[in-house]
């Protein structure tokens, strides 16, 4: 493959990579967001077949991809999760103590 050719599609499964991982962290829907960290785990096993490592790929593909996501979407089907009413005055008045708690926990 031509190195211009390479380095397109190199950039390109980056982007996409980067770009599905980062709606695995956006999406409220918890089906979504784990059909999305499918496609940036296919993205990876891409970018391990363009650094020669087969191995890597495959073992990325059936273990991750096919294996426990699977299970991942099993168990959030199963389970059924409801969406959170974030208009709840009790949740909203929590809000800005949580998140000190969680900076001040980070820095730790």
């Amino acid at each position: 493959m031509a190195p211009v050719a390479t380095t397109f599609f190199f950039y390109f499964l980056s982007a996409l990579t980067v770009l599905s991982a980062v709606l695995v962290i956006t999406r409220k829907n918890a089906v979504h967001s784990a059909l999305a960290l499918i496609v940036s785990l296919l993205g990876q096993a891409a970018l391990y077949l363009m650094l020669y490592a087969p191995f890597v790929a495959g073992v990325q593909i059936i273990l991750y991809a096919g294996g426990i996501m699977v299970l991942f979407l099993f168990v959030i089907m199963l389970v059924n999760i409801e969406k959170l009413n974030v208009a709840d005055p009790a949740l909203v008045a929590h809000q800005p103590r949580d998140r000190l708690r969680a900076a001040l926990a980070a820095r730790h």
